[in-house]
């Protein structure tokens, strides 16, 4: 289960709060210091300037990561593909974003919630580099995926949360997938690769109240790819429930460790 959002004890709840307001100080004080640069970048809309964009992103990871006395193990079980592809990931903790650029450190874009492009300096990076889901209605949602297949038909990768929300009892049982990413990997044939994130949520609590746990290790299991052709059945369905099974499995191996 995911850990309660408070530890028992007074003396450790108000260590650990001064821990994270330090933590969240480092964690926005450089994204500051890096956001006229990504801005100038974005500001251009050039594929050049978005690939180095998302590589400020990259080193700004790292720093996420260090600055929170934490690490990022990956295991790779397999060479990611070379042309475009999908990583589809569960999604527990708002530090997963920083985690999938920290264990794949290569070019991508994130299929991100809507509400994102609110968020202060933030919002402006996801808009310009990033492919925002809107969800208040079917035509807005068809949309949001028809700029998905424009960027896979540029041989720009995505990367996915299905679930798509942090807000889980569990944190080692998956949630419902949306299927919209599954459907444009079975249209394009594009290569979908999941991606295991193992303990997000017990270095930042997803409860809304932002715990931040120091010399926690976060572990990144990327599998082999899974290629829509090679299925049976080629249906969103169907490989949505493919990726489900293999991130599942992986999940209950490491439920208890």
């Amino acid at each position: 289960m995911v850990p309660s959002a408070a530890p028992r004890y007074a003396p450790v709840r108000i260590l650990l709060r001064l821990w994270s307001i330090w933590y969240f100080a480092g964690f926005f004080g450089l994204y500051l210091a890096i956001w006229p640069f990504q801005a100038a970048l974005l500001a251009t809309n050039r594929s050049w300037a978005r690939r180095s964009a998302h590589t400020l992103n990259i080193l700004w990871g790292y720093w996420v990561f260090l600055w929170g006395l934490c690490r990022v193990r990956v295991i790779r079980q397999a060479r990611l593909p070379q042309g475009p592809c999908i990583y589809a990931a569960n999604h527990r903790s708002y530090i997963d974003i920083p985690a999938g650029h920290v264990a794949l450190r290569r070019y991508f874009r994130y299929i991100a919630k809507q509400e994102l492009a609110r968020l202060p300096l933030f919002g402006y990076m996801y808009r310009k580099l990033h492919i925002l889901l809107d969800r208040s209605s079917g035509g807005a949602r068809a949309r949001s995926l028809q700029r998905a297949a424009a960027a896979l038909r540029e041989d720009e990768s995505l990367f996915i949360f299905p679930e798509g929300t942090t807000r889980h009892p569990d944190a080692f049982q998956l949630g419902a997938f949306q299927p919209g990413a599954f459907a444009l990997a079975i249209k394009y044939n594009i290569p979908i690769v999941p991606i295991a994130l193992v303990g997000t949520s017990r270095m930042l609590s997803n409860d809304g109240k932002f715990w931040l746990r120091p010399f926690r290790t976060i572990t990144v299991v990327i599998h082999p790819p899974v290629i829509p052709n090679t299925l049976t059945l080629p249906e969103p369905e169907v490989l949505s429930q493919a990726l489900k099974d293999i991130l599942q499995h992986t999940l209950d191996r490491y439920a208890n460790r």
